[in-house]
């Protein structure tokens, strides 16, 4: 019998029989069989008596069983009950003229629990007269033909849900492909909210958003049995939290625990169930689904509300798009409005042509009734309305407004667009219009027509013909019409003058005596002065074939990927280089790059200085010091080794002048020594040789000995070396003489701009998160300039200035490469 409820036969016709063969294998007189959903909502109920098997369905009785009956205990509690006596149970339901009430019976009661999923269907209770008729025996024996049955009545569950998801999945498979085979808003609205009603089987579906507007959520949409046609939900905060955190919300009237926003919003749909349903595109929630149910409850599971919110969600990406999509075409609709106008205005240099020609293209998408130009009269400051077309418009033309009156005169003074929905409540309005012309201005937008700041006149438009407002994007796009026309005007007066500026500098670029080269924004070479042909011994129309690239290398940096973009207007980019000449001659060079503009054109201005004699001059400087301080070093040390001799064996009681005129001799060869090891270290390091003195060496032992070389000066001039050296900082990883030379050089130098009695402050701290020591040597002299503080770490860089303290230059610039080749960096901080 089991194996055809299992099999799908009729089970609304074998269940009862069921529950006569379990009577009769346990003896029962009595018995009741409740069928129910997994949220235990009762499908179907039979009871069996003396009279025979009869269907419950939801008789007083039945409701009475299920709500303080043995048979509602079990399927609550899910568990199985044994009682004795029927008599002193509560739970036993005494009926009127029903021998059971008045004599004791014994009654065995089982949950229907599936064992897999473990989920009550339902519950079995059997009873017969006399009392302990039933054991644990008899319990077990129930249990296990409950669970078959449970077992078989899940299987069947189980195949109506998959069959019911199949259908849904098929349904939601059609609706996305419905709504992803247009662009239409309207129509994708009418798709969406019919297809979630019929697969959710609500009665209407409202697809809500946020009216800013409004500041209120309004029904865009609706589909279904509804009492109405529109909604105004309000602030409605239930939807805004749904917006602000999107998740699906199920409501049900019944629910005692409603919060209060959810019974307002159950309230303000007259409906007994709602399922709320975030309209989320690009991780964005911009509306809310509302499916209602206005006469009776619908509770859906996880897998449901899942399978809604994914079509709401496919739903609201496909209305974002078909939103896009309008909008695209919308704003490809201006575009092409504003290049139409660019053409037809800029085709002209006739200032009453192009001003008849922009209202013809205002009119063609703002649809106003009268739309107009009013130009600057310079000898009084007042607007003259200069060209209108529409209603009244031979009226308004020469009309003068002062610039203190009107919304126009208001535009004019201010520089800026002016958009008014409301022209009664508005005390810039000029009425001197609406009475030449008998005709009431309503709405009214005004855009600046001006150059460089400077206002030409306004163009306006009053009462849109469709609509009795206008907006924003119009006013924006009157503004652009507005700058067409400024555009196309300044061209019309300067033409003439860069005409002749354009005459007068090709005379000055044929005459120049350096060579020029002009070229576009990718470097092809489109003009060359007489002096460049020369120097570069190409014909001209050889060079006009060619890129800038092909005569010298650019600087890295200077040019774009595919333009010359860094090249600013304005700014001149100079850099060294080598011409190479058609007969392969190289010429070094200094270029100076600069962006000029020829009538409408960008274009690049090369002009090159001949440095060749200076790059001699340069190289034969540096061989010349790398030869005098290389012969230098072996006599210089030479001279140190007497000198030190000459300190030791010096006699006691030697006269202490002597000793002194040593003592300085020697302090004077150190630095020379120090000098001759910088400029040779320069050399070395500009050649990029690496350092292969590198050892841990204790940091205080460098302050120590850097001090102590130029403790002589500090000591004659009263100066205070202050030293901050963090805890931290113990060792470093260096060249010892190459760093204690970088730390006596900007010792030295911090001395030689301090006055006496100052203080000069020498700070170690440790950067941890770099892994390297931070040294600051700082001083309270007159500071740097700004622009020095990059130059002087050049060799034979110094500040001009007639505070300056003697040198050649070398020190910082040996600075920079020593600390550099460590890995690190060096700066100027000034006040």
């Amino acid at each position: 019998m089991l194996a055809q409820v299992s099999a799908g036969q009729e089970a609304e016709r074998m269940l009862p029989l069921v529950l006569r063969a379990v009577a009769n294998v346990l003896e029962a007189q009595r018995g009741s069989l409740f069928i129910t959903d997994e949220h235990l909502v009762v499908q179907a109920s039979w009871f069996l008596d003396g009279h025979g098997l009869a269907e419950l369905g939801e008789a007083d009785f039945a409701l009475n069983l299920i709500e303080n009956g043995l048979v509602g205990h079990v399927m609550r509690l899910g568990e199985s009950i044994l009682v004795g006596d029927t008599m002193s149970d509560e739970r036993w339901l005494k009926q009127v003229g029903d021998d059971a009430s008045t004599s004791t019976w014994s009654a065995i009661g089982v949950p229907l629990a599936t064992l897999a999923r473990g989920i009550t269907l339902g519950a079995i209770v059997l009873a017969r007269p006399g009392a302990d008729q039933y054991n644990e025996d008899d319990v077990i024996m129930l249990n296990s033909i409950a669970a078959q049955l449970a077992s078989t009545l899940g299987v069947n569950h189980l195949q109506a849900e998959t069959n019911q998801h199949s259908e849904e999945i098929v349904a939601f498979m059609e609706t996305t492909a419905a709504i992803s085979a247009t662009l239409d808003v309207d129509k994708i609205n009418t798709l969406v909210t019919q297809h979630l009603v019929q697969l959710t089987n609500m009665d209407s579906c409202i697809l809500v958003d946020w009216d800013e507007k409004a500041s209120s959520f309004r029904s865009r949409h609706i589909a279904g049995r509804t009492p109405g046609t529109t909604y105004d939900l309000g602030q409605a905060s239930l939807l805004q939290e749904i917006l602000a955190r999107p998740r699906a919300v199920q409501i049900q009237a019944s629910n005692e625990d409603n919060r209060r926003a959810e019974q307002l919003l159950l309230n303000q749909l007259q409906a007994q169930s709602l399922l709320l349903l975030p309209l989320v595109a690009h991780q964005e929630a911009f509306g809310v689904a509302i499916l209602c149910n206005w006469h009776q409850q619908h509770l859906f599971n996880d897998l449901d509300i899942y399978l809604f919110q994914t079509l709401a969600n496919q739903a609201a990406v496909t209305i974002q798009n078909a939103h896009l999509y309008t909008e695209t075409q919308r704003q490809l609709k201006i575009t092409r409005l504003l290049n139409d106008a660019s053409q037809v205005i800029n085709s002209s240099l006739d200032l009453n042509q192009i001003m008849k020609s922009l209202l013809s293209q205002m009119n063609e998408f703002l649809q106003a009734e009268a739309v107009s130009i009013a130009l600057v009269d310079r000898a009084n400051g007042e607007l003259v309305f200069t060209i209108a077309e529409g209603v009244g418009s031979d009226q308004i033309t020469g009309m003068r407004v002062p610039s203190s009156q009107g919304v126009s005169g208001w535009v004019m003074q201010h520089n800026a667009p002016a958009l008014v929905n409301d022209i009664d409540h508005d005390e810039r309005f000029y009425r001197e219009g609406d009475e030449r012309t008998g005709h009431k201005t309503e709405a009214m937008i005004c855009a600046p027509i001006h150059v460089k700041g400077k206002v030409l006149g306004t163009i306006q438009a009053i009462n849109p013909a469709e609509k009795s407002y206008f907006t924003n994007e119009e006013m924006q796009l009157l503004v652009n019409l507005a700058n067409l026309a400024s555009s196309a005007m300044a061209n019309a007066q300067q033409f003439n003058r860069t005409q002749a500026a354009e005459n007068r500098y090709m005379g000055l670029f044929q005459d120049n005596i350096d060579p020029i080269i002009l070229t576009d924004k990718v470097g092809r070479i489109i003009e060359v002065n007489g002096r460049a042909i020369e120097l570069l011994e190409y014909e001209r129309t050889e060079l006009l074939r060619m890129r800038i690239n092909q005569l010298h290398p650019v600087e890295t940096g200077l040019l774009g990927e595919r333009s010359f973009q860094p090249i600013q207007t304005r700014q001149i980019k100079m850099f060294t280089s080598e011409i190479i000449t058609k007969n392969r001659k190289r010429t070094p060079v200094e270029v100076y790059a600069k962006r000029i503009y020829m009538g409408d054109n960008q274009l690049l201005q090369w002009i090159y200085h001949d440095i060749t004699q200076q790059v001699e001059l340069s190289q034969m400087r540096d061989d010349l010091m790398a030869m005098l301080f290389h012969d230098l070093r072996s006599p210089l040390s030479n001279i140190i080794s007497s000198l030190a001799i000459v300190l030791e064996d010096l006699p006691s009681g030697m006269d202490e002048s002597v000793v002194n005129m040593l003592d300085v001799a020697m302090k004077s060869s150190q630095g020379l020594q120090r000098l001759v090891k910088s400029l040779l270290d320069i050399n070395r390091l500009e050649a990029g040789h690496p350092i292969n003195n590198q050892k841990a060496v204790m940091v205080v032992s460098l302050i120590d000995e850097a001090q102590e070389i130029v403790q002589a000066t500090v000591s004659r001039r009263g100066i205070t070396i202050e030293r901050m050296l963090a805890s931290d900082v113990v060792s470093a990883y260096v060249d010892e003489d190459m760093i204690r030379r970088v730390i006596i050089n900007l010792m030295d130098n911090a001395l030689k701009y301090s006055q006496d009695g100052q203080v000069v402050t020498v700070e170690v701290r440790r950067l941890a998160d770099e892994g390297m020591l931070h040294v600051a040597v700082s001083d309270q002299g007159p500071g740097i300039p700004r622009r020095y503080r990059e130059v002087i770490f050049e060799k034979f860089r110094r500040i001009e200035d007639k505070q300056a303290r003697k040198g050649i230059g070398l020190g910082l610039a040996f600075c920079r490469l020593a600390v550099e080749a460590h890995g690190g960096r060096i700066w100027v901080d000034s006040g």
